[in-house]
């Protein structure tokens, strides 16, 4: 599953897969805003949190529901 979004400049990222009610973290700290699950499905959800350059890590943003396109 291709995942992308919008980055912000200065920012790293780390993409967390939910698993139940838990997030599980299924990447290592990427400064591009993409990333390829391969273990992802068409009804996986995922968030993605900030880590500053000075590594403070930032919020989970919101729940995210993939939705495969044909």
């Amino acid at each position: 599953m291709e995942l992308a979004w919008k980055i912000q400049e200065g920012k790293r990222y780390v993409v967390y897969r939910m698993s139940s009610e838990q997030s599980v973290q299924i990447s290592t700290i990427l400064k591009a805003g993409t990333f390829t699950d391969p273990d992802g499905t068409a009804s996986s959800t995922y968030k993605v949190r900030t880590i500053s350059s000075a590594g403070t890590l930032g919020d989970f943003s919101p729940v995210v529901t993939v939705s495969a396109t044909p």
